[in-house]
């Protein structure tokens, strides 16, 4: 009989707040303009069996506490399409173990906290074509870089039409070995590595760093390198060839590619360590305007050839460098040079002219005329459509508000594409969807649920994200009780108000403590009980140590305190003392005082003052004479009487005379005077007890 199967749906749904925000383990889910916001551990997991084209609708992820995307091991293809991926702490997209055909479209991952998207593979499972396209990695100013990939068993890698954006990590690092399952070495695969039509914009480091072995075909070619390594000394592009054991012959070819107005050591890096059969050339370039500190083009082997190339760069030194130390030369001939006379021309080469011990460069015969600048270049792409300047043989560079091959199309690019709540009728001018406003019509109107009654966030056109105190539609109603709420999974709800696990505040347990890290200095959010996700300029497991020009440091590391900012004097806690808070003014000094157990009272044991507990903690003060101690039930207050022990564990004992409901709260308050630093802290401790019939006492969450 057949097993009948229903789909899911979820459209404009958010999901805030969980642990992971999505699962996705069937074929039959369909989802779009989903939010989801500040998983704890992921956002989306796809396992083995969910579809192998999955379609996002214009989804987003942002700021998971893990990774954005997980795909787990699997033995069929998969492909991501349609979804934004913002401030992830850790990876964008990972895959574990990736096999067969993979596909990345349409996706935007911007500010990830490791990489971009981390592709490794297992040698176990073989992959075939790996296809990325259209996709924008930007912004992303920590980790270890954009998008890593590794392979060894594997037919293609292909990385097209994507833009990378304002990193300042390496955009892309690719480290290709040979195909190795092959027997028979005559029939061997040469696998392949192909970017074309990128462009690579305003980053500081590496744009492109790709080490492969000597057996991959590897074509670079109509690609925009713009204006980057302003601020650093990395070079641009680096291709680095390895030595293989199989000679096998090969071909890398980089062409008709765009460097402007860079700087940083060099545009393009190239060498070869290898005694394989190597067709390599570098033809129909156009660098333009760049300032490197060592030339535009470095070259480490003789079998490349440097041919066709415009090199118009009058702010650095050298137009070209060679590495290697062979006897044989290095064919650079029918490159234009901005020059006129080879003796000009030699010296913005850096070869064995100029240091023995380089090799040398042929540089005749020389274009005398412009590579690429002809009225007939663009005449196959109607001259750029008038929107951009012809940089190449039938490549446009378009100005703003303009895109497309023939940079004839209005583009919003700027605009985020009118987030996809619109459409583009003008350059970088987009005509909202009824309900959006802003430029790029990325605010929604929630006119009718009333905006939201001023308690909430309108999220979505016409949906509100509720305060924690209102719910509602229009969040006009006001909540007191957590049997409605939930207390966000930290806490449990008793008689309508949440009873909060450790490190949770109420009323309803959405709160974080951070209180043995300072509260995070002032200068961080507390995001889960003690760990702060420090300010800019802030680090520090408890976010007190300013870095950069912006800070005024203390003249000593604050060991156990925090740097006073504007006096740069260390302002220590507890009993730390010191001109770095690293001498204890006393025997031990723990970061904040604990209560570890209590003993119950004796059973059947009648007291007629009341009921003695003990309580056993660490870090209490030594001294009595500041020390209070008050016992709260509802509006009862109950005296109190504290006994000293000499010695640690500091032994508390309270009367509590009228416990006669099954559970009260015990708030212990005291002040500790740090006489040389002159300050009083007031510390508390929340401990919730549950008396049961047996007249013993269990410590439940504090």
């Amino acid at each position: 009989m057949e097993r009948h199967r229903g789909t899911l749906v979820a459209n404009h749904c958010i999901l805030e707040d969980a642990n992971v925000a999505l699962i996705i383990d069937s074929a039959f889910v369909h989802v779009s303009s989903l939010q989801i916001i500040r998983p704890l551990k992921l956002g989306v997991e796809i396992t083995r069996e969910s579809a192998e084209d999955i379609d996002f609708g214009s989804s987003s992820i942002i700021s998971s506490l893990g990774s954005g995307i997980r795909i787990a091991r699997r033995d069929t293809s998969i492909a991501l399409r349609n979804v934004i991926l913002k401030s992830n702490a850790e990876t964008g997209i990972e895959f574990e173990d990736p096999s067969g055909n993979i596909t990345i479209q349409n996706v935007t991952i911007e500010n990830s906290g490791s990489f971009s998207l981390h592709l490794e593979q297992n040698p176990r499972y073989a992959v075939n074509v790996i296809h990325i396209e259209n996709t924008t990695v930007s912004r992303q100013e920590r980790g270890r870089g954009g998008l890593f990939i590794s392979l060894s068993t594997y037919r293609s890698l292909f990385i097209g039409s994507s833009l990378f954006f304002a990193n300042t990590v390496t955009s892309i690092g690719i480290f290709l070995k040979c195909n190795r399952d092959d027997v028979d070495e005559g029939n061997v695969m040469i696998p392949s590595l192909i970017l074309i039509g990128n462009r690579f914009d305003s980053n500081n480091n590496f744009v492109l760093h790709a080490r492969i072995e000597s057996c991959i075909n590897a074509i670079i070619h109509n690609n925009n390198f713009i204006a980057n390594n302003e601020y650093t000394k990395n070079g641009a592009v680096a291709i680095e060839i390895a030595p293989d054991e199989r000679p096998k012959e090969f071909q890398v070819e980089i062409s008709e590619n765009l460097w402007a107005k860079n700087k940083g050591a060099w545009c393009l890096y190239i060498a070869a360590s290898n005694p394989n059969p190597l067709n390599g050339s570098v033809h129909g370039n156009k660098f333009e305007g760049n300032e490197n500190l060592r030339g535009s083009v470095i070259v480490g082997s003789p079998h490349f050839r440097i041919n066709n190339n415009e090199f118009n760069n009058r702010l650095e030194k050298f137009d070209l460098e060679v590495e290697f130390l062979q006897s044989d030369p290095l064919d650079a001939t029918k490159n234009y040079w901005g020059q006129e006379d080879s003796e000009s021309i030699v010296k913005r080469i850096l070869d064995g002219r100029t240091d023995r011990s380089r090799g040398l460069v042929r540089i005749d015969p020389i274009s005398r005329k412009r590579a690429a600048i002809s009225a007939n270049d663009c005449t196959a792409l109607s001259n750029c459509s008038s929107n951009g300047k012809c940089v190449g043989h039938n490549q446009c560079l378009c100005d703003a508000g303009f895109g497309g091959e023939d940079c004839s199309r209005v583009s919003c690019a700027s605009l985020n594409n009118c987030s996809t709540n619109g459409y583009c009728i003008a350059p970088n001018l987009c005509q909202c969807n009824d309900g959006w406003f802003e430029d790029d019509c990325s605010k929604p109107s929630c006119d009718r649920v009333a905006n939201c009654s001023g308690h909430g966030q309108c999220v979505s056109l016409n949906e509100c994200l509720c305060d924690s105190l209102y719910q509602g539609v229009n969040c006009s109603e006001p909540t007191t009780n957590c049997s409605i709420t939930g207390c966000n999974n930290h806490g449990s709800c008793v008689s309508g108000e949440c009873i909060c696990e450790s490190g949770w505040t109420v009323p309803f347990c959405s709160r974080a403590v951070c209180d043995r890290l300072n509260n995070c200095s002032n200068a961080g959010t507390c995001v889960r009980p003690n760990v702060c996700e420090c300010s800019p300029g802030y680090t520090g497991d408890d976010c007190s140590l300013c870095e950069g020009s912006m800070c005024s440091h203390c003249e000593f590391r604050c060991v156990h305190g925090s740097c006073d900012p504007n006096s740069r004097v260390c302002i220590c806690r507890g009993d730390w003392t010191g001109a770095a808070c690293d001498i204890c003014a006393r025997d031990k000094c723990d970061s904040l005082s604990v209560a570890l157990f209590v003993l119950p009272p004796a059973i059947g044991v009648h007291h007629d003052d009341g009921t003695v507990v003990t309580v056993y903690g660490n870090d209490f003060p030594t001294s009595i004479s500041l020390f209070t101690l008050n016992v709260m039930h509802r509006n009862v207050l109950d005296h109190a009487l504290v006994q000293h022990a000499s010695a640690q564990p500091i032994v508390l004992e309270y009367f509590a005379n009228r416990l006669n409901e099954p559970r009260f709260i015990v708030t212990i308050f005291f002040l500790r005077c740090l006489l040389r630093q002159k300050l009083i802290i007031q510390q508390t401790i929340v401990l919730l007890f549950f008396l049961s019939f047996s007249n013993s006492f269990a410590l439940i969450i504090g």
